[in-house]
C-alpha cells in the first residue's frame, strides 16, 4: 500500500502540480501583502490566463500564449486594484464583482464552451518535450520549474525597481567603482573566450547563429552582461558630464568624453555585437545633447559620419563587417538582389526571410489587426523578441500597433519629464541616458520590423521576451523613479 502511494509516478505528479499552484500561491500572497486581504478573484484570474493561453496556443503561438495569459491576469488585477483605490469599494466586494465578471468573460473566452482541444496542438510542453527528451516523463516537471523561475525574476525585477526607487541615485553613482567591476568584469571575459564551459557555466556563448559571443549560459538559462553594463554606463557617463558640464565644448574635455564613450563600443564591437554598440553609441549622444554640446560638434559630427558610410559604400564594401552583418544592410537597399549583392540565392532567401515574413504579418493585419483569438496568422523567426512588433501588427492591425508605440512614448515622455523636475545635472543626465536608451530600442526594433533598418538584434522594450534586457527594463525604472522621489522640484511651478 504505502509503495503505491509514494511511487515514482506519484511524487513526479504531486511535484507538477505543486509548481503549477505554487505560482496561485505566489499571487494570494502578493494580494495579501499589497491589499491587507486575500484577492478573490485569483481563481478567476486563474481559469482567464489558462483560457486565453490555449486560445494563442491554438492559433499557432505557444510562446506567445505565455505572454497573453500574464496580460490577461494584469488586466484582472488592474480592475480589482481599480475598484478598491479609485472608487473605494470594500476588498472582499470588489473581489466579489471581478470574480463574477469573470465567470462570463472565461466562458466568451472558452466559445461558450465548457472545454477546450489542444489535440494536435503545439504547446510549451510539446515544444519542449523533443529538446528535453533525455529527462524522459519529467519534462513536464522541468517546465513548470522554469515557468516558477520566469515569474519570480519578473516579481524580482518589480522588487528591484522598487528598491532602487528608496536608493538615492546620487549613492549610486558614487559607488562607481563597484558596479563598474561587478559588470564590466562579466563582459570581458567573452573578448577572449569561446564557448567555454566550466561545469554548467558556459562563457561566451552564442545565443544566435552570427559571431555574437557575448553571453553567458547556466542549464537552460542566458544571461548577456553588456544589459547590466549599460546601466553602469549610464551612471558614470552622467557623472563625467556632471563633472565637466561648464566645460563641455572645451576640445580637451570633449575628447575625454568621447574616449569614455569610446571604450565600451569598442569592447561590445569585439564581442560581435554591434546591436548594442550602436545602443551604446546613441545613449552616449543623447547624453551630451542634454548637456549642451554646441551645435557646430553635432552638424560637424553628422557631416562627418555621413561622409563616412558613403566612403564606405563606395571603396571599401568588401571590407566592412561580417559578411551576415553587411548582406543584411544590402537586404534593406537591395532586397531582391538586383544588383547580385548575395553570392547564392539560398544566402539571399535566408537573409531576406524574417524581415519578409515580418513585413507580410504586420501588412496582413490591416487597419483592426486578424484578432487575437482567430483569423490568419504568419510564422516569423524571432516573433518572440525581436519581431513582436510583426506580431502585434498581424494581431491588432494598425491601430494596435498605435497603441502599443503610445504607451512606449508616454514612458520616454515620462523619462525625460522626471529628468527636467530634476534639482541637479546630475539626475537630468540619468533620465537623458535612460530615455535615449528606450528611444534607440524602440527606432531600431520598429524599423527592423518594417524594413527600413537591418536586423541587428535590438528588443522592443518591456514588450520583447529577453531576460537580460528585462532585468536591464526594470532597473532602468527604477533609477528614474529614485529621481523622481528625491528631487522635490515640480514640472510646473
Amino acid at each position: 500500500m504505502l509503495a503505491s502511494i509514494f511511487s515514482l509516478n506519484v511524487l513526479q505528479t504531486a511535484l507538477e502540480l505543486g509548481c503549477i499552484y505554487g505560482l496561485v500561491a505566489l499571487a494570494l500572497f502578493l494580494s495579501y501583502s499589497i491589499l491587507n486581504i486575500a484577492d478573490l478573484s485569483t481563481d478567476g484570474c486563474f481559469t482567464l490566463g489558462c483560457a486565453v493561453a490555449c486560445q494563442v496556443a491554438l492559433t499557432g503561438h505557444p510562446i506567445l500564449a505565455l505572454a497573453a495569459a500574464m496580460a490577461a491576469g494584469v488586466c484582472s488585477g488592474f480592475v480589482t486594484a481599480f475598484l478598491q483605490t479609485r472608487l473605494g469599494v470594500e476588498s472582499i466586494m470588489a473581489g466579489i464583482i471581478v470574480n463574477t465578471g469573470l465567470y462570463t468573460i472565461n466562458l466568451a473566452v472558452m466559445g461558450f464552451s465548457s472545454t477546450m482541444s489542444l489535440v494536435k496542438t503545439d504547446t510549451v510542453f510539446s515544444l519542449a518535450k523533443g529538446s528535453l527528451s533525455f529527462l524522459g516523463g519529467w519534462y513536464k516537471l522541468a517546465i513548470a520549474l522554469a515557468m516558477i523561475l520566469l515569474a519570480g525574476a519578473a516579481v524580482l525585477g518589480i522588487i528591484l525597481a522598487l528598491l532602487l526607487s528608496c536608493i538615492d541615485y546620487r549613492s549610486l553613482v558614487k559607488v562607481w567603482p563597484v558596479h563598474v567591476a561587478l559588470t564590466w568584469g562579466m563582459v570581458l571575459p567573452t573578448l577572449v573566450l569561446r564557448n567555454v564551459s566550466i561545469g554548467p557555466l558556459t562563457i561566451g556563448y552564442n545565443a544566435g547563429d552570427t559571431d555574437n559571443y557575448s553571453w553567458y549560459k547556466l542549464g537552460g538559462f542566458t544571461l548577456q552582461p553588456t544589459e547590466l553594463a549599460k546601466i553602469s554606463f549610464i551612471l558614470t557617463f552622467a557623472m563625467h558630464l556632471n563633472n565637466v558640464r561648464t566645460r563641455l565644448n572645451e576640445p580637451k574635455e570633449l575628447g575625454k568624453l568621447l574616449l569614455h564613450l569610446a571604450v565600451p563600443i569598442l569592447i561590445i564591437h569585439v564581442q560581435g555585437d554591434d546591436g548594442t554598440a550602436i545602443i551604446y553609441a546613441i545613449i552616449g549622444c543623447c547624453m551630451m545633447f542634454a548637456a549642451g554640446l554646441s551645435w557646430k560638434y553635432i552638424l560637424g559630427a553628422a557631416a562627418a559620419a555621413g561622409a563616412a558610410v558613403a566612403a564606405a559604400f563606395a571603396f571599401f564594401s568588401d571590407k566592412i563587417g561580417k559578411g551576415y552583418q553587411w548582406y543584411r544592410i544590402l537586404a534593406v537597399i537591395d532586397p531582391n538582389n538586383e544588383t547580385g549583392w548575395a553570392p547564392s540565392e539560398t544566402i539571399w532567401k535566408n537573409i531576406v526571410y524574417q524581415q519578409q515574413r515580418g513585413e507580410i504579418a504586420i501588412g496582413s493585419g490591416g487597419i483592426f489587426g486578424n484578432g487575437f483569438f482567430g483569423g490568419r496568422y504568419y510564422s516569423v523567426p524571432n516573433a518572440h523578441n525581436d519581431f513582436i512588433f510583426s506580431w502585434i501588427g498581424n494581431a491588432a492591425g494598425f491601430v494596435g500597433c498605435c497603441v502599443v508605440l503610445g504607451v512606449l512614448l508616454a514612458i520616454i515622455i515620462k523619462t525625460f519629464a522626471t529628468g527636467a523636475c530634476s534639482e541637479d545635472m546630475l539626475g537630468s543626465f540619468i533620465c537623458a541616458g535612460i530615455g535615449g536608451a528606450f528611444m534607440a530600442q524602440i527606432f531600431v526594433n520598429v524599423g527592423m520590423n518594417l524594413r527600413l533598418l537591418p536586423v541587428i538584434g535590438v528588443t522592443l522594450p518591456f514588450y520583447s521576451a529577453g531576460g537580460s534586457s528585462v532585468l536591464m527594463l526594470y532597473i532602468c525604472v527604477g533609477l528614474v523613479l529614485s529621481v523622481y522621489m528625491h528631487n522635490t522640484k515640480k514640472l510646473f511651478g
